[in-house]
């Protein structure tokens, strides 16, 4: 599932590759010593407003600059859950070769102030 413009959109269901590539990324990367790799948390620039969340996206996994901190926390809290994306560091999408035109293919190289594919 993703978060466009503030809609939910159901993507086709990956293969069950799609999930253990992002899962062993993941655990190489915690076991290379990288100690803010995540998966599973959202993010949205920290440019919106705090009435309505645009641009907002959950990677496979990503790496965090730092551990949230209090203005991490209070930004989260004022923007309906979401991390800002001035956290991260590096940001991981698996495309499973069966739904490549749809599983976010066009987000590779963006920076977080560059935003998800749907802000620009």
């Amino acid at each position: 599932m993703e978060f466009i413009e503030g809609i939910y959109r159901m993507a086709p269901p990956a293969d069950e590759q799609h999930n253990f590539w992002a899962i062993d990324i993941l655990v190489m990367l915690r076991n290379a010593g990288v100690p803010h790799a995540v998966a599973g948390v959202g993010y949205c620039p920290e440019a919106v407003g705090d009435a309505h969340v645009t641009g907002a996206f959950v990677p496979d996994f990503a790496v965090q600059h730092r551990l949230a901190d209090a203005s991490d926390i209070e930004f989260r809290r004022n923007h309906d859950g979401w991390y800002p994306s001035t956290m991260l560091r590096l940001v991981g999408e698996i495309t499973s070769p069966g739904d490549a035109d749809v599983d976010r293919g066009e987000s590779i190289g963006r920076t977080p102030e560059q935003g998800s594919p749907s802000t620009c």
